[in-house]
């Protein structure tokens, strides 16, 4: 099929969804867009099961790319993305429902500048939220440690901001059968969720104590839960409280309470653990985003993933349309995304059999655990990658050998 007839619909929005089409429409597809609610699209599959079956370089030539696709079943190979300084520390807060429906998502997001230059790069955009207040340190409590301060890098932004500053292009309605779906929100053609673990996080906005730093966000594990404090504007800041109300982590807090001055009603709660729905592909879509595969906020940085997942759904779509194989492109998807969520597992059950030892602590680790345990038999029964990225296009790994 020529890229002058192959038309890809995008349902849903966010960063993912912007990615995707910005790098599809300059590569000459036409775009289609649906909103989250939209019916789904006809599908071309015969029966009632799914096929089961994861960057763009920069302009300089330094390839901000998913390094983990590398080699999807090499279980030393390490998440770049996901990297902890000091054996201490978060990277981001940036969590969102997977087949959750109407609940909440976190209200700001601490973007990572390799998140940011990333974005830059792909949009197009070097004035992308420059201005932008800065967080230039972390202080984490974590366990049994004292207190420790680590350098950081980020601004925090909202949901909103990245929707305004990272529109979608213009897209025609859909009409007619697609030549390929990007499922970017729910309703996915295959809703079936697994999850690993259960903890819910609630936000709450505060205002900061007078001798609070308003460049650091504090990072607090206490023994039935953790505090993330994130400064936002002037000072003001964010409390994401994951396994108990603010009111109960904030009374057993030795870091984090003495930052606040008043803390507000909760105005969001939302689920962080990690999940991801168990079938990302089918015969004429794939889904991809935050709202099909969501990391913990411990140590992921999410719209980075969801950017570089996107990266890899353009240049499957692209292969398909140049007559690829269909059964290895996109088994290839969705063995990497299932490898990125592995990796991700095991850097998130360092931290949490390191927080605490209560049986909150305990379930975690183990739901964890299990989870690492699921991706790798997932990925036993799933051939080697078998592509890498080049620019934009995935290349057979023979030929780029």
């Amino acid at each position: 099929m020529s890229a002058a007839t192959a038309t890809v619909l995008i349902r849903g929005s966010g960063v993912a969804a912007a990615t995707a089409a910005r790098l599809l429409a300059d590569d000459g597809f036409a775009l289609a867009g649906a909103g989250a609610s939209s019916p789904l699209p006809p599908s071309r599959e015969r029966s009632e099961t799914w096929v089961p079956l994861l960057g763009r370089p920069s302009r300089s030539g330094e390839g901000l790319l998913l390094s983990s696709l590398v080699s999807a079943k090499k279980e030393e190979d390490p998440l770049p993305t996901l990297s902890r300084e000091g054996g201490r520390g978060l990277k981001s807060l940036d969590s969102a429902p997977v087949g959750d429906g109407g609940r909440s998502s976190a209200p700001v997001i601490m973007l990572s500048d390799q998140a940011l230059a990333l974005l830059r790069d792909l949009f197009g955009r070097v004035d992308l939220f420059v201005g932008r207040s800065r967080i230039t340190h972390r202080i984490v409590a974590w366990g049994e440690s004292e207190p420790a301060t680590f350098p950081h890098a980020a601004i925090a932004v909202t949901g909103s901001d990245i929707a305004a500053e990272l529109p979608l292009p213009p897209m025609q309605p859909p009409e007619g059968d697609p030549f390929f779906t990007i499922h970017a929100a729910t309703p996915f053609p295959a809703a079936a969720v697994r999850r690993f673990g259960q903890r819910e996080a609630m936000a709450a906005a505060v205002d900061l104590a007078p001798e609070a730093d308003a460049q650091a966000c504090h990072v607090e594990a206490t023994d039935s839960g953790w505090l993330f404090l994130i400064p936002h504007g002037d000072r003001s800041a964010w409390l994401l409280a994951v396994g108990g109300t603010p009111d109960t982590l904030l009374g057993r807090s030795r870091l984090v309470a003495a930052q606040v001055r008043h803390l507000a009603s909760v105005t969001a709660r939302f689920e962080t653990a990690p999940r991801m729905l168990e079938t990302m592909v089918g015969d004429d879509w794939l889904a991809c985003g935050t709202s099909a595969i969501a990391f913990d906020p411990i140590c992921g940085d999410g719209t980075a993933q969801a950017a570089r997942e996107a990266i890899l759904a353009a240049a499957v779509i692209a292969a398909l349309r140049d007559g690829g194989d269909p059964a290895a492109l996109l088994g290839h998807y969705q063995s990497m995304l299932i490898a990125a969520m592995r990796r991700h597992l095991q850097l998130s059950l360092s931290f949490y059999r390191s927080g605490g030892t209560s049986p909150w602590w305990r379930a975690q680790a183990d739901a964890l655990a299990d989870g690492h345990a699921w991706c790798t038999a997932r990925l036993a029964t799933m051939p080697e990658p078998r592509f890498l990225l080049r620019g934009a296009r995935l290349v057979p790994r023979e030929q780029a050998a």
